[in-house]
């Protein structure tokens, strides 16, 4: 026992009064003993000194019990165990061929592992992983959430926008792939957790600002004009784990993946966006996956069903499908863009079902004003065409927009599409005045 010493198993005054002390002699009345005492009971010395000794012991802390050793062929989830070189690891989330050695960090540090210890080398098997139920949608409610472009100046300021127009939700604009598997803010440059504005404030402070004062708000990636990290991470764990960092950063729940252009096309980066995000809604019981998707007033294209039908395959639990009701071209426009985007959503609502995925609702989401197709103009009145489908129709379960800072009368008339204003007559936030009554 560490920490033990014969000396105290020599005969001695201190002896003699515990002996008498556990007897239960009065010690502070007992003389002090004689030398006769000093050599009576051996025995009886000899225990004493030891529970003596036992007493003065010193605290000893032992490294814990090796977990069974990290392989890279299992698959662990959120909270189970794993030890790699005598180091205890817990699993943040879903996680498979991530080295804990390598992969190990911090709360938000968007590592899937973090360090519990040493341990010492003799190990207990690894719990045997619980079968993963198969996954239905997470809960999606009525939600309005037009979107900000976030590399725009003018879109800098979200908690003043929110207090000036109200909004209870919002979409923020995009995160695009850099440097590989990994994301920065489109238009801001730098990768997370670089997202300092133009400002001077970061988009973390203002994301915090608007859930303090109670406003949801989803993350989107990708975009006309940025890649979806999907296309350069190079496993699903890599990317899970990509996204899992801004879950954590940003203490979101829901997550928006806008797929556009050739990406649409691309299989294996498809592919593994819905296999990583199924293993990440395992890890976030909470959290909401949309897909943003173009369409004509018919519905998804080839591109888009085949999208859907990789959902399904992967086991990926969608929750909304959200369509992007603009930029149809002229040959396919009926001029009606609201009774466009009605058409558009019934046909995907359509396609869903087809593709076997029956729970996942539909979400709208129109270009306001002048789109960038020549003659195709979202007015106010279309915007009530949308707003009242929306609120009759059951699958329908969100509304967005096209986006925040056009919702302003600076350039009415405008024949072409401007990122700062609508090119329609309206009051500053008309349209998010309309589409806000949404589920109220």
């Amino acid at each position: 026992m560490a920490g033990f010493t014969f000396q105290a198993l020599l005969p001695n005054v201190n002896a003699v009064l515990i002996e008498h002390a556990l007897s239960g002699v009065d010690v502070a009345e007992h003389p002090k003993p004689s030398p006769k005492e000093m050599s009576m009971k051996p025995t009886s010395l000899f225990l004493v000194a030891v529970a003596a000794s036992a007493l003065a012991v010193p605290s000893v802390s032992f490294a814990s019990t090796c977990a069974g050793v990290w392989n890279a062929g299992t698959a662990y989830t959120g909270g189970q165990a794993a030890s790699l070189n005598t180091v205890n690891y817990t699993a943040n989330w879903w996680t498979q061929g991530q080295s804990p050695a390598s992969n190990s960090g911090g709360s938000g540090s968007g590592q899937p592992w973090t360090s519990a210890g040493a341990c010492s080398a003799g190990t207990t098997p690894s719990p045997t992983p619980t079968p993963t139920p198969t996954p239905t949608p997470g809960s999606t409610t009525h939600l309005f959430a037009p979107y900000v472009d976030m590399s725009l100046t003018a879109d800098q300021n979200i908690v003043s926008m929110q207090g000036a127009a109200g909004f209870k939700a919002v979409t923020l604009a995009f995160l695009v792939s850099t440097n590989g598997c990994a994301v920065g803010w489109g238009g801001l440059g730098g990768t997370l957790p670089t997202d300092t504005l133009a400002n001077g404030t970061t988009i973390l402070s203002q994301v915090q600002a608007l859930q303090k004062a109670g406003v949801q708000v989803i993350v989107s990636f990708g975009g006309a004009s940025g890649q979806e990290p999907a296309v350069n991470c190079t496993s699903a764990a890599q990317l899970q784990a990509l996204y899992q960092s801004v879950i954590t950063r940003y203490g979101v729940t829901m997550l928006d993946f806008d797929i556009e252009g050739g990406e649409q096309t691309n299989d294996t980066a498809n592919a593994l966006r819905a296999q990583a995000l199924k293993g990440l809604k395992a890890a976030n019981p909470k959290l909401v996956v949309s897909y943003t998707l173009p369409v004509l007033p018919t519905g998804l294209t080839v591109d888009g069903t085949n999208i859907l039908n990789g959902v399904k395959s992967a086991g990926l639990a969608l929750d909304v499908l959200n369509i992007m009701a603009m930029d149809y071209g002229g040959a396919v426009a009926s001029g009606g863009m609201g009774t466009d985007a009605v058409d558009a959503a019934q046909a995907a609502e359509a396609q869903l079902k087809a593709a076997g995925l029956t729970a996942t609702t539909v979400g709208i989401t129109p270009m306001i004003g002048q789109n960038d197709s020549q003659g195709e103009i979202f007015s106010l009145s279309d915007a009530q065409t949308v707003l009242n489908f929306a609120s009759s129709t059951t699958y329908v379960s969100r509304l967005s927009m096209w986006s925040l800072a056009r919702d302003n009368g600076g350039c009415p008339g405008q024949s072409y599409a401007s990122p700062s204003c609508s090119g329609v007559p309206q009051s500053a936030y008309q349209f998010v005045a309309n589409f806000g009554t949404y589920g109220k």
